[in-house]
């Protein structure tokens, strides 16, 4: 990915101890960031939008997208506003049961659009540890930045019934595991949806051994075997 001009490039000492004002304004930016994965792996390149950075321990979230999928996403929003036109200019020459079944329809299609979309655009977080060295290019346009926080919104806005039991689920077992970690003596740090562990470690939801981020195997280990030994909840009577 090479999106025009290099505004600036972090080695990884520089972005360690850069200024936290300097790393916000660097939110949506286009970058290359070069990771480490293991000592004997590779490093691997993330491309994509910074979304945000915990300026305590680095770690960013990633928006894995292309100007491809932003250009679509401008088409989606554009047929949504042209359908809804032609909604309100024939809504007096429409029986009310045909209206309700189309704007049904159109609004189940926008909804099936919107969740391609965000399965094609996803966030990722980046250990901040692990970073060797970022690449900074070209901010995103105004009209980008209100597109893609508008696909997250209408896409919390869009879940089913089930997804918010899921999300309820999840947000129990992430208290459960807060104060299991607490109890174990582990530092931790909690950052919106996920669980920061010693600052070289993330547990993204649904907080199970299977949602552990983590390039040090000895404290991924250490993090499967006490979340396999958390105890079960305690029934509600």
């Amino acid at each position: 990915m090479d999106h025009n001009q290099t505004i600036m490039r972090l080695t990884e000492d520089e972005f360690k101890n850069i200024d936290p004002h300097i790393l916000e304004s660097i939110t949506y930016h286009w970058v290359n960031i070069t990771c480490r994965t293991g000592k004997l792996t590779k490093p691997v390149i993330y491309n994509g939008i910074i979304y945000t950075i915990d300026p305590v321990s680095r770690s960013i979230v990633l928006l894995n997208i292309d100007k491809t999928e932003i250009s679509k996403l401008k088409e989606d929003e554009s047929d949504s506003s042209s359908n809804e036109d032609d909604n309100l200019s024939n809504f007096n020459n429409i029986p009310s049961t045909v209206s309700d079944d189309r704007l049904e329809k159109q609004n189940n299609d926008k909804i099936d659009r919107i969740n391609n979309n965000i399965s094609n655009a996803q966030l990722q977080i980046i250990m901040g540890h692990s970073v060797i060295h970022v690449r900074v290019c070209d901010v995103i346009n105004d009209e980008d930045r209100t597109i893609i926080d508008k696909m997250f919104i209408e896409d919390k806005h869009t879940e089913s019934p089930s997804s918010s039991v899921n999300s309820m689920e999840h947000l129990e077992q992430k208290e459960r595991l807060i104060d299991w970690l607490t109890i174990n003596r582990i530092p931790l740090k909690v950052n919106d949806n996920y669980i920061i562990v010693l600052d070289i470690a993330v547990i993204n939801p649904p907080y199970t051994v299977n949602s552990i981020d983590c390039s040090n195997e000895i404290v991924h280990t250490r993090l499967q075997t006490l979340i396999n030994n958390m105890l079960p909840p305690v029934n509600k009577t």
